[in-house]
């Protein structure tokens, strides 16, 4: 009898512990083909109530709120119900094991105590930097947001130029962080080390941003940038220097609006910039990945004959109060065995403010009136944004901004296709995107040094 109350009691004492050892942070590996996302859960304890956060570094995206986190040792259930995500799993003490659950995704992730070895980075730049380095906020006074950002300046003598980085689609922090990878970081850290001053800041509603990443549309983030701009210009240090702009993938169609906004920019340089509508980038894409999963002919064609009618109808229904009822019935007769939720989900996909910018807005408009110095430049292996179509349509737009003036527009414009670099701008194989995570390299050394010299030869 005695030893069946010890055992009881030892179980008692056990499962406190373990109960008490739940809180902290867990970390685990999503394997999804062939890329591999680091996941986070950072789980609060107060009395017998669980919160959390998760985190995903390789996406660059921390503090994501979770819904609800119930642990009924040894059961575990956290919820992020905005993002369809669910994790279920069975608490072992040191460890979790589990199944991570996003919609009708299902794949096995397992947590430990034990923060898993991040992917090498040989590029990063590690303190202390050789530059000073600070911490910055700034006011976009249109629409009463707090932007906040990283300004980094030579250690000594005045600054050759400034420059201010403009990420890519999707909630970006200041690195423009995507599957353990920098870029802006590194970036900033070549160029200042060339002399040159560098304001990269995060998203708004990223990072310590404020405001709402998902209501916004490109003319949203391009009034960002201007405020950055105005900052900048608010500061004697960038008295009498030429400010910049550096915009990667959307960033460089925010790039050329912003330069339509201020006439005193010194310069632009676009790195894989669409030169098209997002439209005909949504096109390519979707002929691309067809052919790697081994569509025939007929099949790309008829996907593309009903994409066209779908942003033919988003173009000329965007300002239609009724234009999700149209999709509604455009999504029901093309795709009749798709659930109402399925389908719903699907109008948003297509239908946000974002999306339907990008869609229809035509980055000529605003490239056709740049008359100040511009770089582009793009990578042949470039598999999101083409480099020979949209560097062309840069190309045209720019020669129209010059009046066709072959001269004129010689003395200000380049334009460098980079052979072997991917939309990220490393040495790539194919330029899949699953080859970004593996490739150790951040960004192309050449690249860096293409575009320090091109500032400091048009700042003199």
């Amino acid at each position: 009898m005695k030893k069946i109350i010890l055992a009881i009691a030892l179980l008692i004492l056990n499962s406190g512990v373990n109960a008490q050892n739940f809180a902290g942070s867990w970390y685990g590996n999503l394997n999804m083909q062939s890329i591999n996302l680091r996941v986070v859960f950072n789980i609060s304890q107060t009395d017998s109530l669980y919160t959390a956060t998760m985190d995903s570094p390789d996406q660059g995206v921390t503090g994501i709120p979770v819904t609800s986190v119930s642990f009924n040792n040894p059961m575990v259930k956290i919820v992020i119900a905005n993002a369809s995500v669910e994790y279920t799993g069975v608490f072992t003490g040191e460890s979790i094991l589990g199944t991570f659950r996003q919609g009708s995704m299902s794949l096995p992730m397992n947590l430990s105590r034990r923060a898993p070895a991040g992917p090498k980075r040989p590029q990063e730049p590690r303190k202390p930097y050789p530059y000073t380095t600070e911490d910055v906020t700034f006011l976009n006074a249109k629409d009463s947001i707090e932007l906040s950002g990283t300004l980094t300046m030579p250690s000594t003598g005045k600054p050759s130029a400034a420059v201010i980085l403009i990420s890519g689609s999707g909630p970006q922090n200041r690195d423009e962080e995507i599957l353990g990878h920098k870029p802006f970081l590194v970036i900033s850290d070549y160029l200042t080390k060339r002399g040159i001053a560098v304001l990269r800041y995060d998203d708004r509603g990223v990072g310590k941003s404020k405001g709402n990443h998902a209501t916004a549309t490109t003319f949203d983030f391009a009034q960002d940038t201007y405020s950055a701009v105005q900052f900048l210009r608010s500061r004697e240090e960038f008295n009498d220097i030429k400010i910049g702009l550096i915009g990667h993938s959307e960033g460089g169609i925010i790039a050329p609006l912003v330069a339509n906004m201020d006439d005193k920019l010194g310069f632009v340089i676009l790195m894989a910039a669409p030169g098209v509508t997002g439209a005909e980038i949504i096109l390519f894409q979707q002929r691309l990945s067809g052919e790697r999963s081994g569509l025939d002919a007929a099949s790309l064609d008829e996907f593309e004959k009903i994409t066209r009618e779908l942003h033919s109808i988003i173009a000329r229904e965007k300002n239609n109060p009724d234009m999700k009822k149209i999709l509604m019935d455009f999504f029901k007769l093309n795709a009749p065995e798709a659930t109402e939720k399925q389908l719903e989900s699907q109008i948003y996909a297509v239908a946000n403010p974002w999306m339907v910018t990008f869609l229809t807005y035509d980055p000529s408009d605003a490239l056709k009136k740049l008359t100040l110095p511009v770089l582009a430049m793009n990578g042949s292996n470039d598999m999101q944004v083409p480099a020979k179509t949209n560097l062309s349509a840069i190309r045209e737009s720019l020669m129209k901004a010059h009046g066709n003036n072959l001269d004129s527009f010689s003395k200000v414009v380049e334009i460098v296709e980079f052979p072997g670099l991917n939309h990220l701008f490393q040495h790539s194989e194919t330029g899949n995107t699953t080859e970004y995570q593996k490739i150790e390299e951040t960004i192309s050394p050449e690249v860096m040094e293409k575009m320090a010299s091109w500032i400091i030869s048009k700042s003199k």
